[in-house]
């Protein structure tokens, strides 16, 4: 019994001491640059996902929300401090600058917007593994052309 107890305490500890350990968790920046603006107005809106779920119209389940001023045809962004997994980005040139993507009466966007690598659908929004990307532990650079 005695024999028992300390195999058992033994492995308590173990355990303790090995879940006080820290991995390290690497962050890196992920920067974007939008090409194709047509309008110097507005604004740049980018979000960027790491669900499938939510990718791309909860912007609320987003994980980094960014938005820049548009002084020239390129518009550049950066999500800081995203860690390690897979992510998309979803994009649209806010030209008159009231905070949504604009359609028309057919629900046909009427602003640019684009995904990460360039993913289109002739249907509706692109599916998240289309526009997925990876982040490990380096900076990663992301280019979207609107259309």
């Amino acid at each position: 019994m005695l024999n028992k107890l300390r195999k058992t305490s033994s492995y308590l500890s173990a355990v303790i001491f090995l879940g006080s350990w820290t991995f390290p968790v690497y962050a890196a920046d992920v920067n974007l640059i939008v090409t194709g603006i047509t309008q110097m107005t507005g604004q740049v809106r980018a979000a960027l996902f790491d669900k499938a779920e939510s990718f791309p119209n909860r912007l609320t389940d987003s994980v980094q929300r960014q938005a820049v001023a548009v002084t020239t045809g390129e518009a550049a962004l950066t999500f800081s401090g995203v860690v390690a997994g897979t992510y998309a980005i979803a994009v649209f040139h806010d030209a008159n600058n009231n905070g949504v993507l604009d359609r028309n009466f057919a629900g046909i966007p009427t602003e640019l917007y684009g995904f990460s690598n360039n993913a289109r659908s002739t249907l509706g929004s692109p599916r998240f593994a289309q526009a997925a990307f990876t982040v490990e532990e380096e900076n990663v650079e992301v280019e979207i052309d609107v259309k």
